[in-house]
């Protein structure tokens, strides 16, 4: 064993094998960062679950003592923020107040904590600076957090400010310890798709390196009477060590490689480095997976010769492909018919199809291509056409294997062509839906989630009409019951400017509400006939009728619903009779222009009035855009990236220099018949691999855009994909042609340099 180490290690350092070496070492680096990274997205799936789980807080019973919690979500570009206000109530038996998991106290009465991802963005944002007139405080710790992503803010209030809906206090916070960790069905399948295959395909490569020289020293070494168990661990060595100390070097680095905190390109997703930290286990597991994948595939590539030495040929001993090579590739475009037909959002199918042809696009090349290689020697082959079809003939799989990692990144540019498309169509915001439909202005309604009564501040120019609802409770309600209704406090012209279109009756004064309702459904009734007006401390209440009068409105489906049954003019007696308080205002309706600007200042408006508000409209939703799309198309580039890396790794290592070239050398062949021997191979592997390429990324692009009901934009990347493959692979061809011959000269000019005598010349005598 230690003698086949020993001639591993000196293959591996000598002049010849240091460049394999160092390709080999290159290998492992990034077959290790492939698998490191599968291991990390799991880590920060489960770190990211376990601290999400942790911020949900555990409530007690009605009285006891605790933290007062409310919370409130917005919208900000199609992006949640979620703002929590916490007031301490304090505890008689000196209990401690629960905190939130990752922070040491709570934030004193207008104090503001918000997350590095909020930070950033209120630092972009001076619409979300107007949010907090406090300003922005400490910046939250990766411990409070659920992602490096999530907006979240906690603002401290006090206790007599914070009147939450749900009587009971928070207690505690969850344990994320027992949370669900799962990967998940479409991370596992993107992982081992667009990381764990690429780099396995790397360590292919790499084993085939300096295989014919392999094969070599593997025979010699039997020769001198090596047994053979070690004989093949020699040729294991050579390509595992250096793949092993690639590895190895990649795990001991990946921790301190990590910043405190990056963004993925293409998705735009923020995540903390030490969340991808990749245990011990892990690491080790992934240096092994690697060394012995190497190994074997290194022995798999090594020709076994039990006697002698094979003499050079011309052609060796053909390799030829099964039909089972391109299975995938058929089964790939099986599921690809599978997801046509389905035709439905986010089909699995589509995403497995697309792994399928691009694992079995090689094979398929392959095999197509020695089928087809007959028709290269029809007619009269000259010599240039002879080589070319004999070497084919002999030895497609190696001839085949540049342009086939060149077809493979052809395939990933045309697949993730109208994923790219997708993403980069512009957000069909609400804002463009309403002026589609003809607004001018939208109407849209502030409500809380609190107990407590809205306190709106002036409103901006923004907002070109503001009417409140106020509360409204029936008689057998308690005052700390929630309004069971609202009343709108406005005249006949604001209620016009209001609804945005004339009313065709309204007589003033009090009045009940009617809608017009096209869609059949029946008016809101109202608690009871005898209605309840309370004041804001609620201290403070009156009765009143409902009135005769009515006043009705058309009722629309593209506004937001206005929620009240009764109508109340600002003069009213009853509201002056409640005091310097005020009557208890549950709503806020605004009118605001269909603008990105206006809409930033009206929520502004909102949440610096109360955060517990929440300001909505008929077209704005959530707008949370879904993010797989951009997901696969960074798995296809990190897909495209390696397999070029192993094209480039192909080419350095140069196929074995073509030792078969240096006899047709001493023959009399020309350079210039050489080269064209191997453009001819170029040319023929390109067209064949780089044609199936295309036809596939063409297949899984109409499939795509079928499920999405979407268009085709150009097929100009296609063409552009699909030629610049064939110069690629056509150019690698020629650099590598001049790079052997260049090599097979330097012997002849190192000889004339050192003076060596030249041969004599025959001659002929006669008797």
């Amino acid at each position: 064993m230690r003698a086949a180490l020993s001639v591993s290690i000196r293959a591996s350092l000598s002049r010849g094998g240091r460049r394999r070496g160092l390709l080999l070492i290159g290998v492992g680096v990034l077959s290790a960062l492939c698998l490191l990274g599968s291991f990390a997205a799991a880590s920060i799936k489960q770190h990211e679950a376990r601290r999400t789980a942790a911020q949900q807080p555990v409530f007690g019973a009605p009285g006891d003592p605790g933290l007062g919690y409310t919370e409130v979500e917005e919208h900000v570009r199609g992006s949640r923020v979620r703002i929590v206000r916490l007031a301490s109530e304090g505890s008689a038996s000196g209990e401690r107040t629960p905190l939130p998991p990752g922070l040491r106290a709570l934030p004193e009465p207008g104090q503001v904590l918000v997350s590095p991802a909020l930070a950033d963005l209120m630092d972009r944002s001076s619409a979300v600076r107007k949010w907090f007139p406090g300003g922005r405080g400490d910046t939250l710790p990766r411990a409070a957090v659920g992602g490096a992503g999530e907006l979240l803010a906690y603002v401290g209030v006090s206790p007599e400010e914070l009147l939450s809906n749900d009587p009971r206090p928070v207690i505690g916070f969850e344990d994320g310890a027992g949370a669900e960790s799962g990967f998940g069905w479409y991370p596992t399948m993107g992982c081992a798709a667009f990381l764990v295959l690429p780099g396995m395909a790397l360590i292919l490569t790499g084993g085939r390196f300096g295989r014919q020289i392999r094969s070599r020293r593997h025979a010699a070494l039997r020769l001198i009477g090596m047994p053979p168990a070690q004989a093949r661990l020699s040729a294991a060595c050579d390509v595992a060590l250096p793949v092993a100390v690639g590895a190895l070097g990649a795990a001991v680095l990946w921790p301190f490689i990590q910043p405190y905190r990056l963004q993925l390109p293409i998705t735009g997703r923020w995540l903390f480095g030490a969340d991808a930290r990749v245990s011990l286990p892990g690491s080790a597991a992934a240096v092994l997976f690697v060394t012995l994948l190497a190994a074997g595939l290194a022995l798999a590539s090594t020709r076994q010769r039990k006697r002698t030495v094979a003499p050079l040929r011309l052609a060796s001993r053909a390799r030829t492909s099964g039909p089972l090579v391109g299975s995938l590739f058929v089964l790939g475009l099986a599921l690809l018919a599978v997801a046509w037909t389905r035709h439905q959002a986010r089909d699995p199918f589509l995403w497995v199809a697309i792994v399928l042809l691009d694992c079995g696009l090689p094979g398929a090349a392959t095999w197509v291509g020695q089928r087809l290689t007959r028709l290269l020697g029809l007619g009269e082959p000259g010599l240039v056409r002879l080589f070319a079809v004999r070497r084919l003939a002999a030895d497609a799989p190696t001839l085949f294997r540049v342009a086939a990692m060149v077809g493979v990144a052809v395939f990933v540019v045309g697949a993730s062509q109208p994923v790219s498309q997708i993403i980069a169509l512009p957000n069909s915001t609400w804002i463009q839906e309403a002026r589609s439909d003809g607004q001018d202005t939208v109407l849209s309604r502030a409500t809380t989630l609190e107990a407590g009564p809205l306190n709106p501040r002036p409103t901006p120019k923004s907002i070109g009409i503001s009417v409140s609802a106020i509360g409204l409770w029936g008689t057998k309600q308690q005052a700390a019951d929630a309004p069971a209704g609202a009343a709108l406090i406005a005249t006949c012209p604001q209620l016009a400017d209001l609804i945005g279109s004339k009313l065709s009756s309204c007589p003033g004064g009090r009045m009940t509400v009617h809608i017009d309702r096209s869609d059949g459904m029946p008016d809101e009734a109202p608690p009871a006939k005898t209605i309840v007006v309370r004041s804001t401390d609620r201290t403070t209440q009156h009765q009143l009728n409902l009135p005769k009068a009515t006043v009705s409105w058309p009722f629309s489906d593209t506004d937001t619903p206005v929620d009240a049954f009764l109508v109340l003019p600002p003069d009213d007696p009853i509201l002056q009779s409640l005091g310097h308080s005020g009557p208890f205002i549950s709503a806020a309706y605004v009118r605001t222009k269909p603008t990105l600007e206006a809409w930033d200042e009206a929520q502004a408006w909102t949440v610096a009035s109360s955060p517990a508000y929440r300001l909505e409209n008929a077209y704005e939703g959530s707008e949370i855009a879904d993010g797989t799309g951009a997901w696969v198309l960074l798995g296809l580039a990190a897909a495209a990236a390696l397999t070029a890396l192993g094209a480039l790794f192909t080419v350095v290592d140069d196929n074995a220099r073509r030792r078969e070239w240096f006899p047709l050398r001493a023959i009399g062949v020309g350079r210039g018949r050489l080269v064209a021997v191997q453009l001819t191979e170029a040319l023929y592997t390109s067209a064949i691999t780089i044609g199936l390429a295309s036809l596939a990324s063409a297949f899984v692009t109409a499939t795509y855009l079928r499920i999405g009901d979407e268009p085709l934009d150009t097929t100009v990347p296609y063409a552009v994909a699909a030629l610049a493959g064939m110069g690629a692979v056509i150019t690698v061809a020629g650099i590598s042609s001049w790079s052997t011959l260049r090599k097979q000269e330097r012997p002849r000019a190192r000889r004339r340099a050192a003076g060596a005598p030249k041969a004599p010349a025959e001659t002929i005598s006669g008797p």
